[in-house]
């Protein structure tokens, strides 16, 4: 899943508006102007941001388990 999103990210060039290694604090969405207010905070402190889209993505999964039914 890693590599998929590494791809996708060259491909299109969404690395430069992706941050990495940080916390959502609140993310909440404003009805009014259909925008998503978040509060994150990273490694430069807290980072407040707009935006329309939102995508939240957890790695640190320490085993997956996938189990087949036969």
């Amino acid at each position: 899943m890693s590599s998929y999103f590494s791809y996708v990210g060259d491909k299109l060039d969404l690395r430069p508006h992706c941050r990495f290694d940080t916390v959502v604090k609140q993310a909440h969405w404003d009805d009014r102007l259909h925008l998503w207010r978040v509060t994150a905070k990273g490694k430069d402190g807290l980072y407040k941001a707009s935006s329309r889209y939102l995508i939240l993505c957890t790695v640190r999964a320490p085993d997956i388990f996938i189990f087949l039914d036969q």
